[in-house]
C-alpha cells in the first residue's frame, strides 16, 4: 500500500520501538495526516525481558570458551545452553 493510499478512521495508534529511523519528523508528519498517533516504546530494559538474561548468560560462556573453528563453536553452544 502506498502511503498516498493509506487510510485511518482517525484515532489510531501506531506504536514504535526507538530506533532512530521511527523518531524522523516526516513519519511523525505522515502518521497525524492520516488521523494516526505515534506512540514509542518505553528505552529497552533488558531486566524486563527474562529470555534476555538467559542468552546473555549463553553469549558469556561462548566468549569465554574463546572457540576458533566450527567444531569447538558446536561444543561450546552444546556446553553453555546446557550450563545451569
Amino acid at each position: 500500500m502506498k502511503s498516498s493510499e493509506a487510510s485511518s478512521a482517525g484515532g489510531d495508534l501506531v506504536v514504535m520501538d526507538n530506533a532512530g529511523a521511527h523518531k524522523d519528523p516526516r513519519v511523525v508528519r505522515i502518521l497525524l495526516k492520516y488521523g494516526a498517533k505515534p506512540v514509542y516504546l518505553p528505552p529497552y530494559s533488558p531486566e524486563l525481558n527474562p529470555s534476555e538474561l538467559a542468552w546473555l548468560k549463553v553469549k558469556d560462556l561462548l566468549r569465554a570458551a574463546k572457540a576458533r573453528t566450527i567444531d569447538q563453536l558446536n561444543v561450546a553452544i552444546n556446553s553453555a545452553t546446557r550450563a545451569r
